[in-house]
């Protein structure tokens, strides 16, 4: 037996290899598949948790997992990884990142800081057919998985509450990038680079509640105070802005679209994602396939690395800039052009085909126009 598995076991992670070798967990990052049901005719309960699950029986967790690694997870902490078909090169980055270092051996591999070893990394289903994706088995009693919460703010308005997420700069590119793939349009063309400073984003789109607490009155076709507000233009919005920021004393603005879309790919977080928080577009978004042709309460599906929901589906959200064409040369926060006839829109809608949600699509519509797929996101 590999020597990993000798020292990454314990009680709890049997419980969890156990799991795996009959074939009732079928993990795929950040869900559950319909595997659930067979874990509950074991006994099993499996509730949903930041950043992953928690399996157990009776009321105790036997087993926490998490589905990727998070500046937030201490690796010393994590008891092993099963990673199946592909290995784990995948993570290699992200554990650079964190100050790791990687090294592949035959059926593993370990993690190692300063020379020694934290994480004895296995795979014992490597030839299995079906594809789980990777996670951590973690003992229950290591803390368990932390969104990405730091740099919250949380202002209240009329006694409605809402969330800015600090975003901290940096340089990413923009546009056409190769997981986008054959879907790009030639208005997300050339890729290019784009370096940004820090600046904050509401963490879900504009509730038709804060709209209402701040405008006194609902415009939204679909009725629902945690649904997006909807059926506003670009200068129903700077409307908005100003007498919220009359009431708070804060500096709101709509984003820019560079910082939109950094936003949506995660920022420095970015695991390099079609779609904001996945490629799986089902688990990040309301979209065509399941949106039921209407919108639906923000932060119901999964977050982006950077905790921001919704940045795919629901609702289009107005940018500040005029749509334009994209350079190739290197731009530091970018504002689009000086005048236009159309303003940006991003992110797609609870009726749009999946290729219209994803991070790098360039879309615009007129600045007067009010539609039921259109909404916004504040930034600050």
């Amino acid at each position: 037996m590999f020597v990993g598995l000798l020292i990454a076991m314990t009680a709890q992670a049997q419980t969890v290899t156990e799991l795996f070798r009959q074939g009732h967990e079928m993990m795929q990052v950040g869900r559950v598949s319909d595997a659930s049901s067979q874990l509950f005719n074991k006994g099993y309960n499996v509730q949903r948790a930041s950043g992953g699950v928690v399996l157990g029986k009776s009321a105790a967790a036997d087993v926490r997992l998490a589905t990727r690694i998070s500046g937030a997870q201490q690796l010393d902490t994590v008891r092993m990884e099963l990673r199946i078909n592909s290995g784990v090169g995948s993570l290699s980055g992200e554990l650079t990142r964190l100050g790791y270092q990687y090294k592949e051996s035959r059926g593993g591999a370990s993690v190692y800081q300063n020379g020694a070893v934290k994480v004895a990394v296995f795979n014992p289903y490597k030839y299995m057919s079906y594809k789980i994706g990777f996670f951590f088995a973690r003992d229950k009693n290591a803390p368990a998985p932390v969104a990405a919460t730091s740099g919250v703010k949380t202002i209240t308005v009329n006694g409605v509450s809402f969330k800015m997420v600090r975003v901290e700069g940096g340089t990413f590119i923009m546009g056409a990038t190769s997981e986008q793939e054959s879907e790009a349009e030639t208005d997300e063309e050339p890729a290019h680079q784009v370096t940004l400073s820090t600046f904050s984003i509401g963490e879900t789109e504009v509730t038709q509640e804060l709209w209402q607490a701040v405008m006194g009155s609902n415009p939204s076709y679909f009725k629902g105070s945690k649904r997006p507000v909807e059926k506003v233009n670009w200068e129903d919005c700077q409307g908005f802005i100003r007498r919220l920021n009359s009431l708070t004393g804060h500096n709101f603005r709509l984003p820019t679209e560079a910082e939109w879309e950094y936003a949506a790919r995660g920022g420095k977080k970015s695991n390099g994602y079609k779609y904001s928080g996945g490629s799986s577009i089902g688990d990040v978004a309301w979209y065509d396939g399941n949106g039921g042709a209407q919108t639906h309460d923000v932060g119901t599906k999964r977050a982006n690395e950077l905790g921001l929901y919704d940045m795919s589906g629901n609702v289009y959200e107005w940018c500040q800039d005029w749509k334009g064409d994209y350079s190739s040369l290197p731009q530091t926060n970018p504002t689009g052009p000086s005048s236009g006839s159309l303003r940006v829109i991003r992110g797609g809608t609870y009726h749009n085909r999946a290729s219209l949600c994803r991070v790098s699509d360039h879309n615009a519509d007129f600045p007067s126009n009010r539609g039921s797929g259109v909404g916004l996101r504040l930034a600050e």
